[in-house]
C-alpha cells in the first residue's frame, strides 16, 4: 500500500518527478482504493483500469526518456459524471442518459491530459446535477466518509468523497449553486467556485448555462492553484504568488443574511476563522449587502427557466424516469415567461456592480459560512414529502446559490468539525477575477491550521 494519506496533489507530483513513486504504481493504488473505499461510499460511477495502467506506463516511459513533464505528469485524478471523456459513458447520474457515450472530451478534460493526469474514471454525482446534498433515487446518495450516515453534499458529491477518501489527488466539479463548495464543505475539502466564465465550460453537460461554472476540489489551496492553472490554460500560474504575504489586506463581514440564524457550531467555526485572519494581520471591515431577495429570485429565475428549456421534451417523453424531487425542481421553470427570464438575465450586471461597490471598495473578500446548518443526515433529507424536502434543501444553498448569479469566484476552506466529527466550511468570496486573491488568503489560513490535512478515519 502506497502512502495516499501523506501527500496532497502538488506533494504526489514532486515525488513523482524525483522518481519516489512511478505513475503506474500510484495508479494501481488509486484504483485499488476506488473498488473498494470508493465502492464503500458510493463515489464512483466508472473505473477506467486498463486505460489509466496503459496511460501510467506510457508516462513512466515518456520520463525514463527525459520528456518534458507536465504539471500533472502521472498524477490520478478523477472527475465528476458530465465532464466529457470520448469514448466513455457519460450519465450525468440520471437515468436517461445510462447508455450516453461521449463523442468529444470536455476542454477542461483535454488540458488535464495534456498537463500529463491519469484519468481513473469517473465519479457519482446527483441526478442532473440537482441535488445539494448528493441525493441520487437510481443509483444511490453519496455517503459521507466521516459518517456514511450523513450527506456528503452535492451534485459534485463523488468528487467529495473520491478527494476526501484519497481515492485520487483531485478533481473537477461543477458548480451551478454551490455544487462545488457544498461537497467540499461537507467532506473537508477546499473547493473553488471560479468567476464565472474563466473556465471553459464546453463539453460539460449544463444544467444551466448563465450560471454553470467548473473548477478544483482539492486537499489543500496549493493543489487548487495548481488545478486551475491547468484547467485555464496555462493563461497564468495560480501557483506563482501564493506565498505573497496578506498582511494589511481586508475582509468583509456583511452586516446581514449571510449571519443570521446560524447553527452554533457554524458560528463558533467562523468566529475562529477570524481569529486566525486577525493572527495574520488581516483587517475585518463590516459591509452592507444590497437586497439578497432580488439576487436569490432572479438567480432561480435563470435556473429554472434554463434548466426546464433543457430537459422539457425528456420530461414530456420520459416522465418517470425522473426523481420526484429532481422533476419538480426542473419544473419550477415551466410557469417563466422568456420577458421574466430576459429581466433577471438584464438586471445581472446592474446588481453585481451594486454589489461591488457595496463590498469590493472596501475590501479584499468578504468571509462568509458556505452552509448555515450542519451537515444533515441522508434520512433528514429524504423523508417527508417533495415540498418537504425541497424546503430543508434550500437552507443548505442560502449562502451559496446568489454567488453565481452575482458572478463572483468563491473558495471553501476547512475550517473545523462538530462535536460529531463532520468537517465545518467557510467561505471566501471574491471580485471578478480575483482568485489570486482568494488564493493567497487560503493558502495563508492554511499555513497556521490544519483542516485540511484530516482524513476520514474510515477511508
Amino acid at each position: 500500500m502506497l502512502p495516499f494519506n501523506e501527500f496532497d496533489l502538488v506533494g504526489i507530483a514532486n515525488a513523482i518527478r524525483a522518481k519516489q513513486f512511478s505513475a503506474y504504481e500510484l495508479t494501481q493504488e488509486s484504483i485499488r482504493r476506488f473498488k473498494t473505499i470508493g465502492a464503500k461510499f458510493n463515489a464512483v460511477f466508472e473505473v477506467s483500469e486498463e486505460e489509466a495502467l496503459l496511460r501510467a506506463s506510457e508516462l513512466d516511459k515518456k520520463q525514463q526518456n527525459k520528456v518534458a513533464l507536465g504539471l500533472l505528469h502521472g498524477v490520478p485524478l478523477a472527475h465528476k459524471d458530465l465532464i466529457a471523456r470520448a469514448n466513455h459513458q457519460m450519465h450525468v447520474g440520471s437515468k436517461i442518459l445510462s447508455n450516453n457515450i461521449a463523442t468529444v472530451s470536455a476542454k477542461v478534460n483535454d488540458y488535464l491530459e495534456n498537463a500529463g493526469q491519469v484519468n481513473i474514471g469517473s465519479l457519482h454525482m446527483a441526478e442532473f446535477a440537482l441535488s445539494p446534498t448528493g441525493f441520487n433515487q437510481h443509483y444511490g446518495h453519496g455517503k459521507n466518509p466521516w459518517n456514511p450516515l450523513y450527506v456528503c453534499g452535492g451534485s459534485s458529491s463523488g468528487s467529495g468523497i473520491a478527494v476526501a477518501s484519497r481515492l485520487v489527488f483531485g478533481s473537477i466539479g461543477s458548480d451551478t449553486g454551490g455544487s462545488i463548495r457544498h461537497p467540499s464543505a461537507m467532506c473537508g475539502l477546499t473547493g473553488l467556485k471560479p468567476t464565472n466564465g474563466l473556465v471553459s465550460v464546453e463539453g460539460v453537460f449544463p444544467l444551466s448555462n448563465s450560471l454553470d461554472c467548473v473548477g478544483p476540489m482539492t486537499q489543500s489551496v496549493r493543489d487548487a492553484a495548481r488545478l486551475l492553472t491547468v484547467i485555464t490554460g496555462n493563461i497564468k500560474n495560480y501557483e506563482a504568488h501564493l506565498t505573497n504575504p496578506i498582511r494589511g489586506m481586508k475582509i468583509g463581514i456583511p452586516k446581514v443574511y449571510f449571519y443570521e440564524n446560524l447553527d452554533p457550531a457554524i458560528e463558533a467555526s467562523l468566529q475562529d476563522t477570524i481569529s486566525a485572519f486577525k493572527d495574520l494581520n488581516v483587517e475585518f471591515v463590516a459591509v452592507d449587502v444590497p437586497e439578497m431577495s432580488t439576487v436569490n429570485q432572479n438567480m432561480g429565475i435563470v435556473l429554472a427557466y434554463e434548466a426546464f428549456q433543457l430537459h422539457q421534451a425528456w420530461l414530456q417523453q420520459f416522465p418517470n424516469d425522473y426523481a420526484d424531487q429532481v422533476k419538480a425542481r426542473i419544473e419550477f421553470g415551466k410557469d417563466i415567461s422568456p420577458s421574466t427570464y430576459a429581466n433577471a438575465l438584464n438586471q445581472r450586471s446592474i446588481i453585481q456592480e451594486a454589489f461591488q461597490a457595496s463590498w469590493f471598495a472596501h475590501c479584499d473578500a468578504v468571509l462568509v459560512p458556505t452552509i448555515q446548518v450542519q451537515t444533515p443526515a441522508i434520512e433528514a433529507t429524504t423523508r417527508g414529502t417533495t415540498t418537504e424536502i425541497l424546503t430543508n434543501l434550500f437552507r443548505v444553498t442560502q449562502t451559496t446559490k446568489g454567488i453565481n448569479y452575482l458572478s463572483f469566484p468563491a473558495l471553501n476552506l476547512p475550517s473545523g468539525f462538530t462535536k460529531e466529527g463532520l468537517p465545518i466550511g467557510v467561505q471566501c468570496i471574491g471580485n471578478v477575477f480575483q482568485e489570486e486573491t482568494l488564493l493567497q488568503l487560503g493558502n495563508a489560513f492554511q499555513a497556521i491550521t490544519d483542516y485540511h490535512q484530516k482524513m476520514p478515519k474510515l477511508a
